[in-house]
């Protein structure tokens, strides 16, 4: 469950408050982004204020890929609304003018002649008449379906019998998202999640002394993650769809994007060694080479 509030400022900006944390996955972009293209303002247009417990509506957190459609639904639904009152109140203003809303602002005809209002212009209209007033609107959304996103993952691996070392050369993944807000970022949690599975897969173990009865890998130390030098080629392909339940057609791209690399890797594993290993990490069964090009082993 998400809330958010948007605030509509003379000035021509709009301000967003949301109760979500962007924690590294991009989201304040992403938010300002459908706060932007529901409003009908530019990006550099919006100010958002994020997870600030004085000030900010309640959200049950950033986890479980929730911020995109949870929190995006919430913005969209608090921006709808701000326009709206922003209509009705542009209505009370100008009572001889036909008011139509149009995506970039407001149509208003009277007699012959029409005039198009930005919304900024609308909201100074509003501020500063004899009446004067602030728009805010706002949302809350609590999902009632959670529309999949769909991962397809295939890795190329290399095995040297003589070595019994696997190298793991390519990682493809292809996903569909629905519609990305901000491709850029999609492509970045794509990347990011190929990475985190390629560690799940070859190396990330805890590793405890039974004898102690105490956990040795305590720290980065003595825990092997991925390196820059461990990544091989990668390339994600982006299929676009349309979802009607998300914010501008879009769903959700966290977890999901580190579920298919292991199993990926583990069957290109059994391909090429003829193995039939169902337990990680690899490392514990074969000795891992660095990424690089393909040499003379079973691919």
């Amino acid at each position: 469950m998400s809330s958010a509030i948007v605030m509509l400022n003379d000035d021509g900006t709009a301000r967003i408050l949301v109760g979500s944390a962007d924690i590294g996955q991009g989201s304040e972009t992403m938010l300002s982004q459908i706060a932007a293209e529901t409003l009908g303002l530019s990006l550099s247009d919006i100010r958002i204020k994020a997870a600030d417990t004085l000030l900010t509506p309640y959200d049950t957190g950033t986890f479980a890929s929730s911020q995109t459609f949870v929190c995006g639904n919430a913005v969209a639904m608090a921006c709808r609304d701000a326009r709206a009152k922003l209509l009705a109140q542009l209505r009370e203003t100008d009572l001889d003018a036909e008011i139509v809303e149009e995506d970039t602002g407001f149509r208003l005809t009277s007699g012959d002649t029409y005039e198009h209002l930005s919304v900024q212009q609308a909201v100074r209209r509003i501020s500063f008449n004899q009446h004067g007033g602030v728009i805010i609107g706002s949302g809350s959304y609590k999902a009632q379906a959670s529309p999949s996103p769909f991962v397809v993952c295939m890795a190329k691996v290399e095995y040297r019998p003589r070595l019994n070392s696997i190298r793991l050369l390519h990682v493809i993944e292809a996903a569909d998202v629905g519609t990305p807000i901000n491709r850029m970022t999609v492509e970045g949690q794509l990347e990011g999640g190929i990475a985190q599975g390629i560690g799940y897969a070859l190396f990330e173990r805890i590793e405890r002394n039974s004898r102690a009865q105490k956990t040795i890998s305590t720290d980065l130390t003595h825990y092997r993650i991925l390196q820059a030098g461990d990544m091989p080629r990668t390339h994600v392909v982006i299929a676009d769809s349309y979802e009607p339940t998300g914010p501008h057609g879009a769903k959700s791209v966290g977890e999901v994007s580190t579920v298919p690399v292991a199993p990926a890797i583990v069957n290109a594993v059994n391909n090429a060694a003829q193995t039939e290993v169902g337990t990680l990490p690899l490392c514990d069964r074969f000795v891992i080479l660095p990424c690089g090009t393909e040499g003379d082993g079973l691919s």
